[in-house]
């Protein structure tokens, strides 16, 4: 559980009702409140909100000793949990809730001695169905001392004795995935929950065998890979929620023709900033908007060009009077220009090196970037009530401080100083651009794999925190420097981010280094984040995979996979007479073609034997026909993607097998079956 550790102050009056307001009929008292010891010589408590009438925008939450009946704490949170520490060892005490005039009253609780927490119950280990990846949950210890996290072990080989590899999970989880596994017996995870104090007793789950569900028949190996295609279960409608976009784009007919075939879902960054003149070019921006995306205006971005001095932008917290009004004049120059603007973003990766000058990125600390984002949530709001606002934009998904960086704030800090003051935020934001969990991990998961866990995560987090409103969950960047431009990764990030169920995402870009040239920054060229050759026209090979994955339409519809980094994303039409598929492969970064790649990374795989069957209802036809075309991971440009495969393939009681070859490290196919 996460929320601040409160202290009494003797200067805050009790609990009751304010002078001269009429109780609301539809005022209820909170409901499922639990309390249980913690460490700090403390007293942790989470409810559910009132089960009829609006939810709450804060509670109030004493403490009071069983023994006196004397209130020892007294203090207002802004979402259903609270942590009061400092309470006497041995000691027996209720925590009262509040909402409105509904009161809740907790059974007693003990405070502890700090000591690490009580092990968990009931650690379950299970193979995730099709694939080779293990589920882990557990059930933390009701009674004694709470966890605030997990340290998470993983064990196989002979006896499944031999140490794989670790997660760690905070904010109170109670689940974990370990991926990309070996198929055999013997997998055990071990569960070690963690506090401030440090690690408690482990539990150790019962062994799992992971059994390969790709079988040996026919052509088909034991050491191939299986993905099936169930084109009668559908998992939701075609929305091309990753199909987001940065700032390099420009008004040239050719570049819009090509952008538009990709159907873009959103486009993020700010109309350019004319220093000469002091006026906003929005040519590009106008651009954007009309290939019909929702635009995201990052006020940082002209927040710098207007200030920086060579050495970079201005502090804002140097002058936050000027900044605010700077902030609000901005919102109302924009809108009044009618360009059109869907959301505002106020800090693109905050605490993150190079927007500042060294010396004041050195001297910011997250209280910095989490005022400054106050500060500017209420200057937009002061020019526009209903504006959007976005945020954090945070550069990593961090749950808890310092996980990167210590100048950056945590995703889990910034949302309880979010509900701490009100902030309902239109979406909540963060990037999946780390080289160090792509293709050279520092964890046990790689990206893009576990977006689908961060964002899982992220909405849990803002569930409970009702203060915060209905935020949306975006990752508005993804793509690692060493991976972006290569099809197979790509197809593994939108794969993931569908998979997630994330509202929306946007490619990021990067300065790249091209084979045989001069390094082009994606971010500023007329690449189209790097989906083009620098003439903004000829397309790469990156380009078909979004452009193929815009041609699908009606539902997508249910794909598993027997190894992780081999990743399909499908869809059954409307009419319901053709199915589109990808299936592309990402292991390695591909030192040979990509210079973005680390040299010293290990060379690319051998070609992967790829079983591939599609299961549809047409159970009244022989055959169908079947087209499969390539998009290579190679550098440079790709006019048209090549077809490796065209011609009538047998239906047995409506299953296909596709006849795919072999699967390149880094390739994508896309197969097209038509009855």
């Amino acid at each position: 559980m996460v929320a601040s550790v409160l202290f009494w102050d003797a200067s805050v009056h009790l609990l009751g009702p304010s002078a001269g307001r009429t109780p609301s009929r539809t005022e209820t008292a909170p409901s499922e409140l639990t309390v249980q010891a913690a460490a700090g010589k403390a007293i942790e408590a989470q409810w559910s909100p009132p089960e009829h009438g609006p939810a709450p925008d804060s509670y109030q939450v004493a403490v009071v000793e069983v023994a006196n009946g004397q209130t020892v704490a007294l203090t207002q949170v802004w979402s259903p949990e609270a942590t009061v520490g400092g309470l006497r060892v041995g000691e027996q005490y209720r925590v009262v809730v509040q909402a409105g005039e509904g009161l809740a009253t907790s059974a007693p609780v003990t405070v502890l001695a700090d000591q690490p927490p009580d092990p968990p119950f009931a650690v379950v280990a299970s193979q995730q169905a099709g694939t080779n990846a293990i589920d882990a949950s557990w059930t933390p210890a009701p009674t004694g001392v709470a966890a605030t996290g997990a340290f998470v072990q993983l064990y196989g080989g002979g006896g499944g004795l031999t140490y794989l590899g670790y997660l760690t999970c905070q904010a109170g989880c109670t689940g974990a995935v370990f991926r990309d596994l070996a198929y055999g017996p013997h997998y055990t995870v071990r569960v070690e929950p963690t506090n401030s104090v440090g690690q408690g007793p482990a539990a150790v789950s019962e062994p799992v065998d992971l059994v390969d569900p790709c079988p040996a028949a026919g052509a088909v190996t034991a050491q191939a890979t299986c993905v099936a295609v169930d084109a009668t279960t559908p998992v939701g409608a075609t929305e091309h929620r990753a199909e987001g976009f940065q700032n390099s784009i420009y008004p040239e007919s050719a570049l819009l023709a090509r952008a538009n075939a990709l159907k873009p879902y959103s486009w993020r960054g700010a109309p350019t900033y004319q220093a000469a003149t002091g006026v906003l070019d929005w040519s590009s921006w106008d651009a954007a908007v009309d290939t019909g995306a929702q635009t995201t205006l990052l006020l940082s971005n002209l927040w710098q060009a207007e200030t920086n001095t060579g050495t970079g932008a201005r502090t804002p917290w140097s002058d936050w009077v000027g900044y605010s009004h700077w902030v609000t004049d901005t919102v109302q120059k924009v809108e009044s220009s009618g360009h059109k603007v869907s959301y505002w973003e106020i800090q693109n990766e905050p605490g993150g090196i190079g927007y500042f000058s060294a010396a004041d990125w050195a001297a910011s600390t997250p209280a910095d970037y989490l005022q400054q984002f106050l500060v500017a949530y209420q200057a937009i709001k002061a020019a526009d009530p209903k504006a959007a606002i976005i945020g954090p934009s945070l550069s990593h998904f961090a749950d808890y401080p310092g996980e990167f960086d210590p100048h950056e704030p945590d995703l889990v800090t910034f949302l309880n100083f979010a509900a701490r003051h009100g902030l309902r935020l239109a979406a909540v934001t963060w990037h999946e651009i780390d080289d160090d969990l792509g293709p050279l991990p520092r964890d046990f998961n790689e990206v893009p794999a576990n977006i689908e866990d961060h964002v899982a995560e992220a909405r849990r987090l803002i569930a409970e925190r009702p203060a915060l409103g209905d935020a949306q969950v975006w990752v508005n960047e993804y793509g690692q420097p060493s991976d972006y431009a290569i099809p197979g990764w790509t197809l593994a990030d939108i794969v993931a981010l569908e998979g997630s169920g994330v509202d929306r995402a946007g490619r990021s870009c990067w300065p790249e280094a091209a084979v045989g040239g001069a390094p082009v920054n994606d971010c500023a060229a007329p690449t189209l984040d790097g989906l083009l050759e620098s003439d903004g026209s000829t397309p790469r090979p990156d380009y078909w995979v979004y452009a193929i994955y815009a041609r699908m339409t009606g539902q997508l519809v249910d794909v598993t996979s027997s190894d992780v980094t081999v990743t399909g994303l499908a869809s059954l039409n409307g009419t319901d007479d053709q199915v589109l598929a990808l299936v592309g492969r990402n292991v390695s970064c591909l030192p040979a073609v990509n210079l973005n790649c680390p040299q010293s990374t290990p060379a690319a795989p051998p070609p992967a034997t790829v079983a591939m069957t599609v299961r549809t209802e047409w159970t009244s036809v022989d055959h169908v026909e079947v087209s499969i075309v390539a998009v290579p991971p190679t550098s440079g440009a790709l006019a048209e993607p090549p077809t490796v495969f065209h011609g009538p393939v047998a239906v047995t009681k409506g299953m296909v097998s596709v006849p795919l070859p072999q699967l390149a490290d880094g390739e994508v196919y896309a197969v097209t079956i038509s009855r």
